[in-house]
C-alpha cells in the first residue's frame, strides 16, 4: 500500500515513553493534588477497576507494586497509614544483609542471593549513590570460647553460598582493623558484604521509581472488607476512608497486618499468626569525632546463636552515629502491632554492651531511641509467598531481610502473578565482585539528596518532611528520623 502524501508515519512507542505517559496521565486525571498531597484519592472521587490492587506500601509491596508496573500490569497501592512505609519498614536496623546465617534450602535465602546481584545496577537507576550505601562489611566477633568454636562452621556456609572471600581473623588482626573493640575479643569472621544503608531514602526511592513507572498510592486506605463481585472475576476492597475498590488480583504484603488481610481475602479465617517481634535500637553520637577516623569502620556483629540469631549490633550509620542493637521480645496484648515505644531499661543495657565492646565509645552520649516491629510468624523460619487462587497472593512473614530481598521478592511475586518459571537465581554469588546483574528498563528516578542535603531539607521544613525526587515525603523511619532531628538541634 502506497503511503499517502503529506501524512507521517507514526513511530513505535517504547515501553518507557508509554509508562512516561501513564505517569503524566495520573497526574492530569486526578489534579495536582493528587500528587503534592502524596497521591492520595479522595473518596469521592471514581475508582476504576485495576490489574492489581497491593495491600501494603512497605519497601515489599512498594518493589512487587513496581515490578508489575514494569511489566505493563496496571497496579496500584492501598496503604493504611498517611505515610508509606511507616510500621515494619520504618524500624528496621538499615543493615543490608547477604543471609549467611540463614538456612541456606529456604525461599528466603535464594531471594536475597539473588537480590544482592542485582543491587548495584538497580540502585543506581534508584538514583541511589555511595552516599546512601557503605558497603564496609561486617565483623563477627568471638566474644568467649562457645563463640569460638562457631567460627569454622560459619566459614563453611559462607563459602558454601559463594562467599570465598570470608576468612577467620586473629586476634591480632582483628585490633589492627578495629582498634577501639575491647581487648576481650578473641577473634573474628570477615564478612566483606554486609552493608549499611540510609533504609529510609532506600525506600522512598523504591516508591518514587513505582510512581514514575505507572503505580498509583492511596494512603489513608485501611482495608476492612475483601469480597468477590458474583462471578465477575473481580474482586471488590472496602476501605475505612477511602472508598471501594475493585480489582482483578489482590497481594498481601501487610507485613504485621498480613494474618489480619489473609483472613479477609480467603474468608476462612487466618491459616497463620503475625507474632510482632520488637527490636529496640539505640543511637549514639560521639563528641567532636573526625569523620575521617571514626571509632568504628565496620559493622560489629556477634556469632549468630539460636535464640537470638546475631544478637545485639553496632554500627556506624551514613549520619555519623553509632547505633546498637536490636533487642528481640514477642509482642502479645492489643497494642501488639502498634506500640514502637522503648523501654528505659532495655536501652540502658544496649548502650552500656555498646561502650562494653567498643570502649572507643566510652564518651558517646545517647541522642535518641527507636524501635521496629518485624511480622515473625510462630514456628515458621521461612517467607511465605503463595498464589492462594487466581485473584489474590499473600506475601508474608518477611522479617528483617526484607529491605535486602525486596527487588528479588518483587521479580518472583510478579512471575507468580504471571504464571511465568519460578527459576530464582540464587546460587553463587562469584568472583567476589561479579558485576551487577542488568536489571529491566524502567524509568529512572533523579539523583536522591545526599544526607547533607536530607537534614538541610528537614530542618527548614520543620514539620517532619522531605523534599527528595521533586515530592514531600513525610520521614517514616525511626532512625533516620532521631538522626535529622539530631542535626536541627545542632545546626
Amino acid at each position: 500500500m502506497e503511503e499517502k502524501k503529506g501524512v507521517k508515519k507514526k513511530k513505535k512507542m517504547s515501553p518507557i515513553s508509554r509508562r512516561l505517559i501513564k505517569a503524566t496521565a495520573g497526574l492530569a486525571v486526578a489534579g495536582t493534588a493528587y500528587y503534592r498531597d502524596g497521591w492520595r484519592e479522595t473518596a469521592n472521587q471514581p475508582h476504576t477497576t485495576t490489574d492489581v490492587t497491593v495491600i501494603g506500601g512497605g519497601v515489599v509491596g512498594l518493589s512487587i507494586a513496581r515490578e508489575l508496573a514494569i511489566r505493563g500490569v496496571d497496579v496500584q497501592i492501598l496503604e493504611k497509614a498517611n505515610e508509606i512505609a511507616t510500621a515494619a519498614s520504618g524500624g528496621n536496623s538499615g543493615l543490608g544483609c547477604t543471609g549467611y546465617d540463614s538456612n541456606h534450602d529456604t525461599l528466603e535465602f535464594r531471594l536475597l542471593r539473588s537480590a544482592i546481584k542485582t543491587h548495584p545496577n538497580l540502585y543506581r537507576k534508584l538514583g541511589l549513590s555511595y552516599t546512601h550505601v557503605n558497603k564496609c562489611g561486617a565483623l563477627m566477633v568471638a566474644w568467649d570460647e562457645s563463640d569460638l568454636a562457631t567460627l569454622p562452621e560459619m566459614i563453611d556456609k559462607m563459602h558454601t553460598a559463594g562467599d570465598t572471600e570470608a576468612c577467620i581473623l586473629t586476634k591480632e588482626d582483628l585490633l589492627e582493623l578495629e582498634p577501639h573493640l575491647a581487648p576481650s575479643a578473641k577473634s573474628a569472621v570477615s564478612v566483606q558484604r554486609e552493608n549499611v544503608v540510609e533504609p529510609w531514602v532506600v525506600t522512598i526511592a523504591h516508591a518514587n521509581s513505582a510512581i514514575l513507572n505507572g503505580v498509583r498510592i492511596v494512603k489513608n486506605a485501611h482495608v476492612t472488607g475483601i469480597k468477590p463481585v458474583g462471578k465477575t472475576g473481580l474482586t471488590e476492597i472496602e476501605t475505612e476512608n477511602s472508598g471501594v475498590f475493585r480489582t482483578r488480583t489482590v497481594i498481601n504484603c501487610a507485613g504485621l497486618y498480613g494474618d489480619e488481610i489473609h483472613a479477609l481475602a480467603t474468608n476462612t479465617g487466618p491459616s497463620f499468626k503475625i507474632t510482632p517481634r520488637k527490636g529496640e535500637f539505640a543511637v549514639l553520637h560521639v563528641p567532636n569525632e573526625d569523620p575521617s577516623d571514626p571509632v568504628l569502620q565496620k559493622i560489629i556483629q556477634s556469632a549468630p546463636r539460636k535464640d537470638v540469631g546475631k544478637g545485639v549490633q553496632i554500627w556506624r550509620n551514613l549520619h555519623g552515629g553509632y547505633v546498637v542493637g536490636p533487642t528481640a521480645d514477642d509482642q502479645t496484648g492489643p497494642n501488639a502491632k502498634t506500640d514502637r515505644s522503648t523501654d528505659p531499661n532495655r536501652i540502658e543495657k544496649l548502650v552500656e554492651t555498646a561502650k562494653q565492646r567498643v570502649p572507643g565509645l566510652k564518651d558517646a552520649v545517647l541522642v535518641g531511641t527507636y524501635s521496629g516491629l518485624r511480622p515473625s510468624i510462630k514456628d515458621r523460619s521461612d517467607y511465605i509467598i503463595e498464589k492462594v487462587n487466581d485473584g489474590y497472593i499473600t506475601v508474608s512473614g518477611i522479617r528483617s531481610t526484607g529491605l535486602t530481598a525486596a527487588p528479588a521478592i518483587g521479580e518472583y511475586t510478579a512471575n507468580l502473578y504471571q504464571g511465568v518459571s519460578q527459576g530464582v537465581d540464587g546460587g553463587l554469588v562469584l568472583p567476589p565482585y561479579t558485576p551487577s546483574h542488568p536489571v529491566a528498563d524502567f524509568v529512572p528516578n533523579p539523583s536522591a539528596p545526599s544526607i547533607e542535603e536530607l537534614a538541610v531539607s528537614y530542618c527548614m521544613n520543620k514539620n517532619g518532611t522531605v523534599e527528595a525526587f521533586g515530592r514531600t515525603w513525610i520521614v517514616g523511619h525511626g532512625m533516620t528520623k532521631v538522626e535529622l532531628d539530631y542535626k536541627c538541634k545542632n545546626l
